[in-house]
């Protein structure tokens, strides 16, 4: 006796940790799919973030060359003419031909070009706009392009090196009215502009990373443009550029220090020379996803430098703990099953309690689970009952007449019968099929169709045949995703932006306006009697003023204007390229259009408004600290007078 109960025990201990090995193997490959999913949607969006930077640069300088050669005078004379001048004369020409292009290089310039310059047919550099004072030197050995270019007269584009700089280059042919070929012009951009672009207009914090082999000869200095690079946070055999929004604490020792862990990863995989992604833990409830894009040279058949992004996220902390919670479940799911199952050897008029405890907790998952054998369904939790609309595992069985495969609906790229080889069983053709591709379309008693990931096990303890099941709703993942980051930057009661995603943002446009010595304004707008409104009822007319009020925000303003909830009972707004005397006349109309505004019980909305315009050296903290102050004396005005006050007193 006492034999046979250690026999048992021994039977369910092994029992136990197949069933731990076959949650852990499946949660692991499911951990593995989500996580899958963000990272290829990382490198998605970086991709197609470059590919729109490259796009744009192409187009300026296309309509570059096409204003150059079409639209200056004298360009094609000066061109013919240099190829057949002494030094003396081409010494003329060039600096004639400089100060025909001065204006449009400083124009091309504030685009983000780089190096402008004109090399005749032999290659000898007749003028290079960026280094006005180096010429007559013979580029063949060093640009392949315009070689190649002065070669076949047809145009050269790509990422490549050159004589003091990598760029992304556009070689043009020039050819004269008569098509006789005058030379090569060249338009290209510097790698610094990937980072300004990613981080500024596309608001992706990039980096752009040169391997340290490249600086053993050559220093890129230029007399306008000045890069500085240092060992990169990525990996020890690559360098990035600093600026002002890449610093050395924030991009090299901080990041360096987070992606310590997937650093052996991260350069097995740059070895590859394909794009990929990793993510590395941040603290307990952040995750930095890393994104990683070969630069290719314009054979496509060397990888010169790469483009890193860095994104923080968190749903793959909220799948990763999902993970967890779901093996600890299991853990005690499966002890609580091998216990019921060891209590029912001793005691069987225990089974029926026994039985009620696992569905129980069966039916506390949020997805379908049921045993089958695709004939029958032998039980099922109440998510699958209520999916199918049915009372029991019996009544189903009656429905579906020994054929559970064809609840899988036949769509593309899904699982159904339609796809199986003869004699195939449904677990071999679900086990046979990679995980990424496991979905499957059932339609529930209501008619509605509904995408699952399948996940078939085949265990023990069941009959033979049978195999365990989980349906998960595959569309949730996406849908909670995307609710996370929708929820991180707006305000949950207006819709509008909240101060976090303000403040980003106007860091952005303070930078840019600052750069580009652009006019900006700022307006801090309290509504006064927020507090009154929600103390008058129960209705909160407080909030339903908020709501109109930011609705009213919204199509009173110009597309280019950036609005948000600032504080409880405050909103602020940014004016680019707005003069104070402007925003004057705006915030006039803004609040004659408030004060018609009409709340339940027709009671009005009382506002207070203060604006001020950047000046030099402002900081967001100081311009919003003029505003609150310009608010505070508002308030001190006779709101009766409001439509003959000028804003500009605000």
């Amino acid at each position: 006796m006492i034999k046979n109960r250690f026999k048992t025990k021994v039977l369910f201990l092994i029992l136990f940790l197949m069933f731990n090995a076959v949650v852990f193997y499946s949660t692991q490959l499911i951990q593995e799919q989500r996580v899958k999913i963000v990272l290829e949607d990382s490198l998605k969006n970086l991709q197609t973030h470059y590919d729109i930077l490259l796009h744009n640069q192409r187009l300026t300088a296309d309509a570059a060359y096409a204003s150059t050669t079409t639209l200056t005078p004298g360009f094609l004379k000066i061109m013919k003419q240099a190829s057949h001048s002494s030094k003396h004369e081409k010494k003329l020409l060039r600096a004639k031909l400089k100060r025909l292009l001065t204006e449009r290089y400083r124009i091309l310039k504030d685009k983000g070009v780089l190096q402008y310059q004109f090399v005749l047919p032999n290659n000898e550099v007749f003028l290079r706009m960026h280094k006005p004072s180096l010429f007559g030197d013979n580029i063949s050995e060093i640009r392949a392009d315009f070689k190649y270019t002065n070669k076949t007269f047809r145009q050269s584009q790509g990422f490549a090196s050159g004589k003091i700089a990598l760029a992304f280059r556009n070689v043009y042919p020039i050819f004269d009215n008569k098509g006789d070929y005058l030379g090569a012009m060249e338009v290209s951009f510097s790698n610094e502009s990937v980072q300004t672009y990613l981080s500024g207009t596309s608001k992706i914090h990039s980096h752009f990373l040169v391997h340290k082999e490249i600086f053993k000869t050559k220093k890129f200095q230029t007399d306008d443009l000045v890069l500085k690079y240092i060992k990169s946070g990525e990996s020890d055999d690559y360098m990035l550029t600093l600026d002002s929004s890449h610093t050395k604490d924030k991009c090299v020792i901080e990041k360096r220090a987070k992606l310590q862990k997937v650093k052996d990863k991260i350069s097995n995989a740059i070895e590859k020379r394909e794009p990929f992604a990793v993510y590395a833990m941040q603290n307990s409830d952040k995750v930095d996803v890393v994104a990683f894009l070969p630069i290719l040279d314009a054979k496509r058949t060397k990888t010169l430098a790469w483009i890193v992004s860095h994104k923080e996220n968190t749903f793959i902390y909220e799948a990763l703990h999902t993970i967890e919670i779901v093996r600890v479940v299991s853990f005690f799911i499966f002890f609580i099953l091998l216990y019921l199952l060891y209590r029912v050897l001793a005691s069987k008029d225990k089974v029926q309690e026994e039985h009620q405890l696992v569905n129980d907790i069966l039916n506390s998952t949020h997805d379908m689970v049921f045993a089958t054998d695709f004939k029958t369904v032998d039980f099922s939790n109440k998510k699958f009952k209520d999916f199918f609309g049915v009372k029991n595992s019996k009544e189903f069985n009656k429905k579906m007449n020994k054929d559970l495969a064809s609840i899988f609906l036949p769509v593309d790229s899904h699982l159904h019968k339609g796809l199986m080889k003869e004699k195939e069983t449904v677990y071999d053709f679900i086990k046979n099929t990679p995980i990424n591709n496991r979905l499957v379309s059932i339609i529930d008693f209501k008619n509605d169709v509904t995408i699952f990931n399948i996940n078939i096990t085949k265990t023990p303890y069941m009959k033979d045949g049978f195999y365990l099941v989980t349906l998960g709703d595959f569309a949730k993942i996406k849908e909670k995703e995307q609710e996370i980051i929708k929820r991180s930057y707006l305000d949950e009661l207006t819709g509008i932006y909240n101060k976090a995603k303000f403040e980003t943002l106007a860091e952005s446009e303070l930078k840019r306006d600052v750069r580009y010595k652009r006019d900006l304004s700022v307006a801090l707008i309290e509504i006064d009697n927020f507090k009154t409104l929600n103390e008058i009822n129960e209705n909160r007319l407080g909030d339903k003023a908020l709501i109109i009020f930011a609705n009213n925000l919204g199509n009173s303003l110009r597309e280019t204007d950036i609005f948000a909830r600032y504080d409880d009972n405050r909103f602020i707004i940014i004016f680019p390229e707005a003069i104070k005397e402007d925003i004057n006349v705006v915030c006039t109309k803004l609040a004659n259009s408030i004060e018609a505004l009409t709340l339940p019980d027709e009671y009005k909305i009382q506002t207070s408004f203060g604006i001020t315009q950047y000046v030099e050296n402002d900081s967001l903290t100081s311009i919003v600290e003029r505003c609150n102050n310009a608010l505070i004396e508002h308030k001190k005005l006779d709101k009766t007078t409001i439509k003959e006050e000028t804003v500009e007193n605000i």
